[in-house]
């Protein structure tokens, strides 16, 4: 246990990787002093406040000849998965949309720094839950080359607490992104129309009912609900606090497996 980031820095030698979960505001400072002490660097989201924060710490890894990578988790989120696994099969045709929600409402003003400090410092929702939706669409639609959207702060407080926004793909796909800290959740948390795929002759492909066995069906995660609609489409639902819907359920196995860890310094 150390008591601040500059012991860890003094006893690099020690460590092979440093991980980053502080503050975002302080994000880009505690990387920027691990790749100069040597170390690989893990940071989470997002990586940093600002595009050339976050270009500097490229430079950065790259000159020291480092490992950088950011933190996402919601990548290993059953939904994302199953949506990754759908599309790259081609279940879905040619995906034209996608619609992503993160939504919660966790009452009055907070006392910690994501309600009580502004977006420069890293405050408000879109940093903390915008940033792993950002992730997801461009994970399973490609990189965005527009983004429009608005931001607000309902409950009157520094940070903002309500988000929506438009991204524009590269292969011409839009995504709708929205995330909240004062709404309950309604609707798909995850929903991607498709075009279905057609054969040689120009004519749609029709699937074959299947069993909920060969639709995948197995024991539920922490996820939701799953299901593949007959217009080729994926849906999502969180399951209502405290009850589960039960629907057929189509899903990957994980495919993960422990591995052994490198020596790690936490940054606290």
């Amino acid at each position: 246990m150390f008591g601040s980031a500059q012991e860890v820095w003094a006893r690099a030698a020690e460590f092979d990787l440093a991980v980053v979960t502080t503050p975002t505001a302080l994000h880009t400072e505690h990387a920027l002093a691990a790749l100069d002490a040597g170390l690989h660097v893990v940071v989470d989201k997002p990586i940093a406040t600002t595009s050339a924060d976050a270009r500097r710490l490229v430079e950065q890894a790259e000159k020291a000849g480092r490992s950088l990578s950011t933190y996402q988790s919601r990548r290993w989120d059953a939904e994302v998965r199953t949506a990754r696994t759908l599309v790259d099969a081609g279940v879905l045709g040619e995906v034209v949309s996608l619609e992503l929600a993160f939504q919660r409402d966790v009452g009055p003003l907070r006392p910690g720094w994501r309600d009580t400090v502004e977006p420069s410092v890293g405050g408000g929702v879109t940093f903390d839950l915008g940033s792993h939706l950002v992730d997801a669409a461009q994970y399973l639609l490609g990189p965005a080359e527009s983004v429009t959207g608005s931001v607000r702060a309902v409950r009157g407080g520094p940070a903002d607490d309500d988000m929506d926004a438009r991204l524009v793909h590269a292969g011409g796909a839009t995504s709708r992104i929205v995330c909240s800290w004062v709404r309950e959740r309604a609707g798909p948390g995850c929903g991607s129309p498709g075009r279905r795929p057609t054969t040689p002759s120009g004519t749609r492909t029709r699937r074959k009912r299947r069993s909920s066995t060969e639709n995948g069906r197995g024991p539920r995660t922490s996820g939701g609900s799953h299901g593949r609609s007959g217009d080729g489409s994926l849906r999502w639902t969180a399951p209502p606090t405290g009850r589960r819907r039960r629907t057929a359920t189509t899903r990957p196995s994980t495919g993960v497996s422990p591995s052994t860890s490198p020596r790690a310094a936490r940054c606290p």
